[in-house]
């Protein structure tokens, strides 16, 4: 007698696996070994096959959370398309991934995973939660994303932006709405989040070992004169700012492990405080200022919403204590601290150019690949891949690549994305809201709101935020 496949069965298992916590432990680790030993074209189809499986079987787009926010960490640094990475660590081809048929390998696997959550979200009828008319941040994201195609319009830069438009437009409006409506109707807002909280504490254990990693194969390198190179602290998806913030805006979302984990809050919290001395070890000042805020904002929350409100007071009292005592030892210092933290690094140049960009075409900007067509670049830097050169600022950026109608645009949607926070504010949403927050006020400094690492990240979290239900 023939021994029957047990189809159903299996199916049955591979769900839950999927929806389980293994299954978001093996993608960091598929990841972490695809950027350390050079492999991430291999690494990257067995994580989008499995992927893809994943979308045909589970009922949530919870467990999709751990791909999304770590699928491109797993770029190598022999491998990486920042020229400024490549030169120092790499083969010294920053074009390695750009080849035809790499990048057709790659453009293929990407869509097939799309493919797989439309897929997904027509299976579940997820599409019937949506209620254009009645979501004013969903109609604001549309509206938004409008504008990033508009950006330029007019302008003989505007066909230069439209593939950045539409990288914007995946993460902004596709993931949004993929994450806003593609949870399971049992589950609760409190659930969705610890999840998040497990899947950052994820990523950032992978950013972490990372740069172990560098630190280890390349001591002459980054501790040149005796200290952390900073100009050295490069990872294959980027450079010690990316990389800064990158650690920094996932310290909220552990914390809420911290806060809510039971057994495991203290690994949270051994996780958080690894984060945060990564974060400021990459010497990336945006990183060390807004790392350093968020941590002391989720320490003052756990203060007084944790099952460990003496720990985190003390550890607030001796914060404060060590933070005063730092003050008075470095006093005489400041002045130079403050010149450094100051000093614009070419940022004035960018302003200018955004301004003169905007001044040009005042309605509509010059789009996303407009920056230098205008005006040339007296700041030149090498751009993340496709990714062009930006203002270093969310408002001139906005003013220089979409013009009086973007800028509008993204007042409207960023009001409405803080809203819930203020007016139904719970600690999930809080906590949330402090590492959007992060990168928000970071980007008034460098381009974040506008990277796709940090922004998929943002995004997703505004959808967890906007998701209706019990925390």
């Amino acid at each position: 007698m023939k021994a029957r496949v047990d189809f159903v069965g299996i199916a049955k298992g591979l769900r839950a696996f999927f929806e389980g916590r293994i299954y978001p432990a093996c993608v960091a680790l598929t990841v972490l070994i695809g950027a350390l030993f050079g492999i991430e074209l291999y690494t990257m189809l067995l994580l989008a096959l499995t992927f893809i499986v994943c979308t045909l079987l589970v009922d949530s787009v919870r467990p999709m959370t751990v791909t999304f926010i770590t699928f491109l960490y797993q770029m190598s640094l022999k491998h990486s398309p920042s020229e400024v990475v490549n030169n120092q660590y790499g083969d010294g081809d920053a074009g390695y991934l750009f080849v035809p048929w790499r990048i057709t390998l790659i453009a293929v696997t990407i869509s097939l995973m799309l493919i797989g959550c439309v897929v997904f979200f027509i299976r579940r009828r997820c599409y019937l939660r949506i209620s254009l008319p009645k979501d004013k941040m969903l109609l604001s994201t549309v509206v938004l994303c409008v504008t990033f195609f508009l950006g330029g319009a007019f302008s003989p830069t505007w066909g230069d932006g439209i593939l950045i438009a539409a990288l914007q437009t995946l993460a902004f409006l596709f993931v949004f709405v993929l994450f806003a409506y593609g949870h399971s109707e049992n589950e609760t807002r409190g659930e969705l989040i610890s999840y998040f909280s497990y899947v950052s504490a994820l990523a950032a254990g992978v950013i972490i070992l990372q740069l172990i990693a560098l630190f280890i194969r390349h001591p002459d390198v980054v501790f040149a004169g005796g200290t952390v190179n900073k100009t050295a602290i490069m990872l294959g998806f980027g450079v010690w700012t990316l990389v800064g913030i990158s650690l920094a805006m996932l310290i909220p979302a552990i914390f809420y492990g911290a806060m809510t984990g039971g057994r495991y809050s203290w690994i949270y919290f051994a996780i958080a405080t690894l984060t945060w001395v990564f974060a400021v070890l990459t010497m990336s000042r945006n990183a060390q200022v807004f790392a350093t805020l968020a941590y002391a904002a989720c320490v003052i929350i756990a203060a007084f919403k944790s099952g460990h409100r003496l720990f985190y007071r003390v550890l607030c009292v001796i914060g404060a204590v060590g933070a005063l005592g730092i003050f008075v030892l470095a006093f005489d210092k400041i002045p130079e601290l403050l010149s450094s933290f100051l000093d614009d690094n070419g940022r004035r140049e960018h302003a200018s150019i955004a301004i003169e960009n905007f001044l040009a075409y005042p309605v509509f900007g010059v789009g996303f690949g407009g920056f230098e067509g205008i005006i040339s670049l007296p700041y030149q830097y090498a751009p993340m891949g496709p990714w062009p050169a930006m203002a270093h600022c969310t408002p001139l950026e906005l003013m220089s690549a979409l013009g009086t109608v973007g800028l509008l645009a993204y007042g409207v949607y960023r009001v409405l994305s803080i809203i819930p926070v203020l007016k139904k504010p719970t600690l999930g949403k809080s906590i949330l809201f402090v590492g959007i927050l992060v990168i928000l006020l970071s980007s008034l400094l460098d381009n974040f709101i506008f990277d796709f690492y940090t922004m998929m990240y943002s995004v997703i979290a505004l959808a967890l935020i906007h998701r209706e239900g019990a925390e």
